[in-house]
């Protein structure tokens, strides 16, 4: 079975159930009455088989009012006009098929012109007459028929029964506002008015029930009291059934009530009747309980109606209705029986509901023709309000002209009459636009070209006109995105790389330069890209920013990447020729590929950077690929940072001081204070690890700051001491002149500490002083008018002379190690550090030779003149405890400490 056949079957069996549960609900509806006066009483059966005819056809509906009418007519009792349920579906279905009209004016309709007439010929065929009952009759059914017309029609409005029978889907249908309003009106008429006939009813039933009682008691009580004043022999004769007493007992009676319709008669103990007011009473001596259908109403006191069966019309049944009151007489073996029938009460009631049920459906009729006018009257300018705005815009557009309703409703005239002045406005601002339009199409040209441009704004970098991060970024998604979806064997490399030391270069030769130089690193990078992307296929070149380029390779393999590294190593072995000046440069080369070393895009990148700083932790020009390895170096590295960040607190720095000594003398002239890291997990970590780190960090300014109070502090303790003075020469760092308020740094640690200024000196590099030479020289020359003397460490290594140095506050130049190791051997050396010195001898510089380590070294430096020496070979960095040792000696470090030559 397909899922077609399975919905309609579906459908089918939800339209059976609903069907049955109506059929069910009207049957409800015909035997749970609500009862009347007159017999008559307010059923709801028509409700449920008008919605069936509503939601199904004519002929369902008509087969359930059948169902409806035989278990009426079967269990319902009096119930021979039920047929008229089956005619009132078919002459509605008939009569909606057609016009589609409302169901209330329909069924009200067929009342007054169908089952009136019908009914009217039906009570004079049995009754040979026709009177005021069988009009009280007609005017309720009337009545309760079109009131439950409303009620269907209200049901289907606003419960959403025909998403349940036919999709089983709820939704709510839109009600039209006359509906809505005929629905109210009919309601707020009809409803207090059965509430007010069916209240009376109850009322009129029991007044009557209780006259009755009253006038039927009061003449047993009349007859007993007259029976009471007998003589016993009169008595005895009685209970004989003397004939004289009888008839004197029958005085009695007519004279205890004259009314001719009011029959009384004296029963023996048989129940044989003796004696009654009236020469026949009918069905007195017999078991009259047996006889129609008898309601006992209180003790001794019944109401007796014909049998059903004998005319349809209930109403006749009523009328012909008699009360009953059976009494024991007193002293007597003899009973009392009086019949009051209701005809004696029913004439001004008759009269009364005749009035009020007549008036009740004229009411009806005004109010419907009433609701039916007042609807269209408020509703009729929003339906031709609604017919004229279909389609508003299309009609503005083409300059149709709108011709606005009117109406007498105020707030529905204020409602067009907006409509009407939006509308005009529309229509001007449509023209204004249609004006503008011509003019926007020249804009949207002109936002193309431009929208084209901001696109490669927006994805290519500027300087070099290669794809820029964000194209990077998004590029390097859609290739992992696409390799995930279509599984594809090849994998997808990030060659991440920069210019080695080109910081260095950018601030010496000027930012001109540097950028000049990274044109030309993209330019080759792209070189090799257009070459490879013959063999190789798909390679893009990016610049991500700074000094920082990425080759992005796809369905590729580490043996091609490590080509293309091989080939980008090689490029850069030449020389690069940027207008004066010729550079030779070199890059480093991290290699990541997905999926070996990461799921994310973010994970590649990271790991290729990491490759890249291996690669330069390796010595540089070269590349390496990611491995585990490398991660384990990037955790121990964010757990060297962390440690770092609570060294200073935890205490676990420490100071080591390397002596400066005269090279003529060998005394001592002064100490360099290097700082010690002893990490309890790691031991000692040496400067060249942490120092880096904590200048990315920024915590180089609270460790610089320890340095530089501790150093000074510990140079006044030692001249408190009495030992010879010493300059304390402390290593400052770039980061450290970021502080914009170094230099009351400076002023607070040297009062705090009592230490004289010219004993301080701070060691700077070249690289730092090239960066902003200008800036730098302010701060410098402030420090020199403070005492503070100023070095240059590590110079050589910059890319500066002396000559540029020249407008500097400066005392001395520190030679790097690298131009002091084998200089008794090495002639090119020996001339570049003696032309040095006899340089910064003519500017009035101190110089002092840093890694001394050999004895011919300290020869070769003693001929040439320089200044001061420092290294293994007169001492290594000592703690403070060995250092007090040495100036508690107080003599000549000349080999003292390293006798032996290190070479």
């Amino acid at each position: 079975m397909t899922m077609f056949d399975t919905r309609k079957m579906n459908l089918h069996s939800r339209r059976i159930f609903y069907f049955a549960l109506l059929v069910i609900l009207g049957a409800a509806g015909e035997l749970l009455r609500i009862p009347m006066i007159f017999g008559l009483n307010i059923t709801f059966s028509s409700i449920f088989l008008l919605l069936i005819l509503l939601l199904y056809n004519i002929r369902t509906a008509v087969a359930g009012a059948a169902v409806v009418a035989v278990i009426s007519y079967f269990f319902g009792g009096n119930s021979s006009l039920v047929f008229l349920l089956i005619v009132e579906v078919a002459a509605v279905g008939l009569l909606l098929r057609r016009r589609r009209r409302n169901l209330f004016i329909l069924d009200l309709q067929y009342w007054l012109f169908i089952a009136a007439p019908i009914l009217f010929i039906l009570y004079f065929s049995f009754n040979r007459e026709l009177n005021a009952a069988i009009t009280i009759y007609v005017s309720k059914s009337a009545v309760n028929g079109a009131f439950n017309a409303l009620i269907a029609n209200i049901l289907l409005a606003y419960i959403p029964a025909r998403k349940w029978i036919n999709e089983g889907v709820y939704s709510r249908s839109r009600v039209p506002l006359g509906q809505i309003l005929f629905q109210l009106t009919m309601a707020a008429s009809m409803f207090p008015f059965i509430v007010f006939i069916l209240s009376g009813s109850i009322f009129h039933t029991s007044d009557l029930d209780q006259k009755a009682l009253q006038r039927s008691g009061a003449i047993a009580a009349y007859i007993a009291d007259e029976l009471n004043t007998w003589p016993q022999q009169e008595l005895r004769a009685l209970q004989l059934e003397s004939i004289a007493e009888i008839g004197k007992l029958r005085d009695v009676m007519v004279k205890a009530d004259n009314e001719p319709m009011i029959s009384m008669g004296l029963l023996d103990q048989e129940q044989d009747i003796l004696v009654g007011s009236q020469k026949r009473l009918t069905g007195a001596g017999e078991d009259w309980k047996l006889e129609g259908i008898v309601y006992r109403l209180a003790e001794n006191f019944y109401i007796q109606f014909p049998d059903n069966n004998r005319t349809p019309f209930v109403v006749d049944a009523w009328k012909e209705a008699v009360y009953i009151h059976t009494s024991k007489l007193p002293v007597t073996p003899f009973s009392l029986q009086i019949r009051v029938p209701m005809q004696l009460y029913a004439a001004d009631l008759i009269t009364l509901y005749l009035i009020n049920y007549v008036g009740i459906l004229i009411f009806v009729i005004l109010m419907s023709f009433f609701s039916i006018y007042t609807g269209r009257y408020v509703t009729g300018g929003l339906r031709k309000l609604a017919g004229i705005t279909s389609g508003l815009p299309e009609k503005l557009h083409n300059h149709e002209k709108v011709k606005w309703p009117s109406s007498g409703v105020e707030e529905v005239s204020l409602l067009i009459n907006n409509f009407a002045d939006m509308s005009e406005n529309v229509t001007r601002m449509l023209d204004e636009s249609e004006r503008l339009y011509q003019s926007l199409r020249i804009q949207t040209d002109k936002l193309a070209v431009s929208e084209a441009k901001m696109q490669q704004l927006a994805y290519h970098d500027v300087l070099t006109g290669l794809p820029n991060r964000l194209c990077f970024t998004s590029l390097l998604s859609t290739l992992i995105a696409n390799h995930e979806s279509t599984a594809s064997d090849g994998l997808i490399g990030v060659l991440f790389m920069d210019i080695d030391r080109f910081k260095q270069i950018n601030d010496t030769l000027g930012h001109a330069v540097g950028d000049m130089l990274l044109k030309e690193f993209g330019a080759r990078l792209e070189a090799i890209q257009q070459e490879r992307r013959l063999i190789h296929g798909d390679m893009t070149v990016c610049r991500l920013g700074g000094d920082e380029f990425v080759i992005l390779m796809n369905g590729t393999s580490r043996v091609l990447m490590a080509k293309v590294a091989e080939e980008i190593l090689e490029a850069f072995q030449r020389a690069i020729f940027l207008g004066e000046h010729e550079l030779y440069i070199h890059t480093s080369i991290g290699i990541s590929v997905y999926p070996d070393d990461g799921d994310s895009g973010d994970e590649i990148v990271k790991n290729a950077d990491a490759a890249m700083y291996a690669a330069k932790g390796a010595g540089g020009r070269r590349y390496e690929f990611f491995s585990a390895s490398m991660q384990a170096r990037l955790i121990e590295r964010l757990q060297l940072e962390n440690n770092l960040h609570k060294a200073l607190e935890l205490e676990e720095f420490e100071l080591f001081y390397q002596p400066r000594v005269c090279t003529a003398t060998g005394e001592l002239r002064g100490v360099e204070a290097l700082i010690r890291w002893r990490q309890p997990e790691l031991g000692i970590v040496p400067p060249d690890k942490f120092i880096p780190l904590a200048e990315e960090t920024g915590v180089i300014h609270a460790i610089g700051e320890w340095v530089l109070r501790t150093a000074c502090r510990q140079n006044r303790m030692w001249q408190l001491a009495g030992y010879p003075e010493l300059v304390m020469a402390v290593n400052f760092s770039a980061r450290q002149f970021e502080n914009p308020n170094l230099l009351q740094l400076f002023t607070s640690i040297l009062n705090e500490t009592g230490m004289a200024a010219n004993l301080l000196e701070i060691e700077i590099t070249e690289g730092f002083l090239m960066q902003d030479k200008q800036s730098a020289a302010e701060v410098l020359r402030k420090l020199e008018a403070m005492g503070v003397r100023i070095s240059i460490d590590d110079f050589g290594t910059g890319y500066s002379s002396l000559s540029q140095l020249k407008d500097l506050p400066l005392h001395a130049v520190k030679i790097d190690r690298s131009f002091i190791q084998n200089i008794g051997w090495d002639e090119t050396k020996s001339s570049i550090v003696s032309a040095v010195i006899q340089l910064a001898h003519g500017m009035g510089l101190r110089v002092v030779a840093e890694g001394v380590e050999t004895s011919k070294e300290y020869e070769h430096l003693s001929s040439i003149n320089c200044d001061e020496l420092q290294g293994y070979y007169f001492s290594r960095p000592l703690p403070l405890f060995d250092m007090e040792q040495i100036l508690r000696q107080q003599q000549p470090l000349l080999g003292g400490s390293l006798k032996e030559d290190l070479v």
